[in-house]
């Protein structure tokens, strides 16, 4: 029944949602996906024919594995926003103005891949998208750090390919660099803090500043401004609230993402979590900080980046005694209405646009709620299972809605 349970969540979680938001009067339907995905082969074929045309055969055919390998297998979430921004913004799209975004898309997806690869050697993460880390594959090795830069160049490739003739092509290339630098910044905090556990490293504010810059920019506000400026968009006030909006979803994106990195399996996230055992300054650790007891936080600053799994189940532990899903419920929840907030403000005459952030909102809610769902079924299905192996059979599905209604039953709640 666990794995059953535990299989069920985990696709609903990873598996992107097709949904036409519906709000006081407003709609949207996203782009779909299969459509997104048909454009990459044609993409794929430009990049490797640079090779190709110099005559370096064995260089298509390494370039070849590394896109194969490691760009269409996300969830190109930040490619489709690129191209639902542009949709949203844009009153009936021609088929060959939607292939440009899809295009713009996929520029950001390489940007994206090329950040991953390199995040996953600076954190010898075994693990990506549920295979072998690019840089663990047989053969590769650090070659990989080349092949980062090899897919981020490739980004550029394409811009000037498809839109160096237009006068979109330098606010693409000028936003492409911001936001990329802003992100090997965001990545630096995020390195410096586990160079040395404090309680001061652990306040709520760095984690903050880390979201930001490390997963808001290159998460939300790229993939914003790239749709907005394909549609010549040319309120800079609305943009700017756009990526107000991009920032706070990215924050909340982050912290969910810390939150899966605990709480959540290898199954439904496609990597291992390490944050505990790493030191990452993550949501948790400053909101346990924020709440624990004196002994608590003494303990946990005696063990949090230990790498060791004795310390990584104290830590655990403490999480559990002061439920922390309860608080990141809640925290989650307090965000999203600001967020619905900012979103409700845009003017009346961007329905579409509206509609498209509500969609957004609604799937990041979701995941949330499948994500706690999971969470309490599997604590308490274990839990029965230790006690009595005989008595899971009785169980049934009683134990699913007893666990939903106790996502809101608070701090009652906590594993003593």
């Amino acid at each position: 029944m666990l794995g059953t349970l535990t299989t069920f969540v985990s696709k609903m979680v990873t598996t992107t949602i097709p949904v036409a938001t519906v709000k006081n009067g407003e709609s949207f339907i996203p782009e779909d996906e299969t459509s997104f995905r048909k454009v990459f082969p044609k993409l794929r074929q430009d990049l490797v024919e640079v090779c190709e045309n110099c005559g370096f055969i064995e260089s298509t055919k390494w370039f070849g594995k590394v896109l194969d390998y490691n760009v269409p297998h996300g969830k190109v979430q930040r490619g489709l926003l690129v191209v639902n921004t542009f949709k949203a913004l844009t009153n009936n799209p021609t088929s060959e103005q939607m292939n440009s975004a899809r295009i713009l898309g996929w520029c950001g997806e390489l940007l994206q891949t090329s950040s991953l690869i390199a995040d996953d050697m600076m954190d010898s993460s075994p693990l990506r998208r549920g295979r072998p880390s690019w840089f663990t594959v047989d053969g590769v090795g650090m070659n990989a750090i080349n092949d980062a830069f090899y897919l981020e160049s490739c980004a550029y490739h394409l811009l000037k390919k498809y839109f160096g003739e237009t006068e979109f092509y330098t606010k693409f290339v000028d936003a492409f660099h911001d936001i990329t630098l802003k992100t090997i910044i965001g990545q630096n905090l995020d390195v410096l803090a586990c160079q040395e556990i404090s309680e001061e490293r652990c306040k709520m504010a760095n984690f903050f500043k880390i979201a930001e810059y490390k997963t808001g920019y290159y998460t939300f506000v790229l993939p914003i401004r790239l749709g907005a400026i394909l549609a010549g968009l040319q309120d800079g006030k609305l943009l700017n609230h756009l990526e107000s909006v991009g920032l706070q979803l990215g924050e909340i994106f982050q912290a969910q993402d810390d939150f899966l990195d605990v709480y959540c399996t290898i199954t439904q996230t496609g990597k291992s979590g390490t944050d505990i055992a790493e030191g990452k300054c993550t949501w948790l650790i400053c909101k346990a900080m924020e709440i624990a007891n004196p002994e608590q936080r003494e303990i946990l600053m005696a063990t949090y980046g230990k790498k060791d799994e004795e310390s990584v189940q104290v830590v655990r532990t403490i999480f559990d005694e002061i439920n922390l899903p309860y608080h990141f419920r809640h925290y989650h929840e307090e965000l999203m209405d600001k967020i619905g907030t900012q979103i409700a403000a845009i003017s009346g005459d961007h329905v579409q646009l509206k509609a498209m952030l509500n969609t957004l909102v609604k799937k990041m809610e979701i995941a949330k709620f499948l994500i706690l769902v999971h969470v309490y079924v599997c604590t308490e299905i274990r839990a029965v299972c230790q006690s009595d192996a005989g008595t899971i059979k009785s169980c049934g599905s009683s134990l699913l809605p007893n666990q939903i209604r106790r996502i809101s039953a608070g701090p009652n709640f906590a594993t003593k």
